[in-house]
């Protein structure tokens, strides 16, 4: 595994024999999204391809809008909201294509996006996941997400946040993880792998879903020439300050599930005392900006970590039983704390340049 090497970028023409691709969009009160949606999914070039749409019990009627106005596109209703990952699922369950694109309601795909995503996943079989270069919607010459890199801390890294596009990215390589707003994989590949833990019901989904991937021998590769446009709400939590307390809490549980189920013995007991003291630090900051709700979340995480020991167990003992540990390097794959720290001081710079000025 070479984790960051230099990929040539292979072009190939589509063949009478083309594999199908199932798109799956989980739908949740996505009314104001999906007609951009839907519209930039028919705009795609490649043409051997489904469209299934997952609807977790909308109350907008976005469900009516699409039968009546794409009637190409297969709806299966859930009876619940299941959440991102469970969601998912049930469309990959549902895929009848070879390969199968996770594309999330408020995105726009670039027209030639489906095909850049396949010419770089039929690579070489090794290859299991890929993903897009994607810019913010608002701003579409800034970046969103441009192939990320994941620290055991429980820190997920996406290269480029609100940089502008330049090309600074435009290297086909080898990531941690790409993000799941625009993500295509073999379904061949999750035999192995397994789908989405549906235990994460709101992200870093795609994170652990791709070190699943590099533990079971394949490789994660970002592709800049596949575009997706991509309504971030980070950029509104960096401009505002807000942190809304279920999102802290998923995210504090859901780092702290990829440690634990994912890696051995010795690398949980070297970065579980790390990781600990990081939520610790944000559970003090929060208590000194007096946001208590979301204090509540970081110790709500830490207890729902410690409830699901039994759950935990039971998904280590399934991922150990199809890793090739031959094939993964923990240090290789993984972010290193120099990244993480530019991140921080580059994130506190944004946070203060977007900061409201007070008149």
């Amino acid at each position: 595994m070479n984790v960051g090497r230099k990929v040539q970028h292979q072009t190939s023409r589509l063949t009478p024999n083309a594999p199908l691709v199932s798109i799956v969009v989980v739908n949740y009160n996505g009314m104001r999204y999906l007609k951009g949606c839907l519209d930039s999914i028919q705009r795609l070039t490649y043409p051997r391809r489904e469209v299934i749409l997952i609807d977790n019990a909308s109350s907008d009627g976005s469900v009516c809008f699409v039968k009546e106005n794409y009637p190409c596109v297969r709806i299966i209703e859930n009876k619940e909201n299941l959440g991102f990952a469970a969601g998912n699922n049930v469309g990959i369950n549902a895929a009848r294509g070879e390969y199968v694109f996770l594309l999330n309601q408020d995105t726009e795909v670039d027209r030639f996006c489906l095909d850049n995503l396949l010419n770089a996943i039929k690579i070489d079989d090794s290859v299991g996941v890929c993903g897009a270069k994607i810019r913010l919607f608002d701003e579409r010459n800034r970046l969103q997400h441009a192939g990320g890199r994941y620290h055991l801390i429980g820190v997920a890294l996406d290269r480029g946040f609100y940089e502008i596009d330049s090309g600074q990215y435009d290297k086909l390589e080898d990531v941690t993880f790409v993000c799941g707003a625009a993500l295509l994989f073999r379904k061949s590949a999750a035999s192995n792998v397994g789908l989405l833990d549906p235990i994460f019901f709101m992200y870093h989904e795609d994170v652990d879903f791709c070190i699943r991937m590099w533990l079971c021998g394949f490789r994660v590769l970002y592709v800049p020439s596949a575009v997706v446009y991509h309504k971030s709400g980070y950029v509104d939590t960096l401009k505002t300050g807000r942190r809304h307390p279920l999102i802290e809490f998923h995210k504090n549980k859901n780092t702290l599930l990829i440690l634990l189920k994912n890696f051995d013995l010795f690398t949980i007991l070297k970065w579980l005392p790390v990781t600990l003291c990081y939520r610790l630090y944000w559970l003090l900051r929060y208590l000194a900006d007096r946001n208590l709700s979301c204090a509540k979340s970081v110790i709500d995480a830490l207890i729902w970590t410690i409830r699901n020991v039994p759950y935990i167990n039971s998904a280590r003992q399934k991922i150990a039983s199809a890793k090739k540990s031959s094939s993964f390097n923990v240090k290789e794959c993984c972010a290193d704390i120099s990244e993480v720290w530019r991140e921080f001081r580059k994130l506190s710079e944004l946070r203060l340049s977007l900061k409201p000025r007070q008149p």
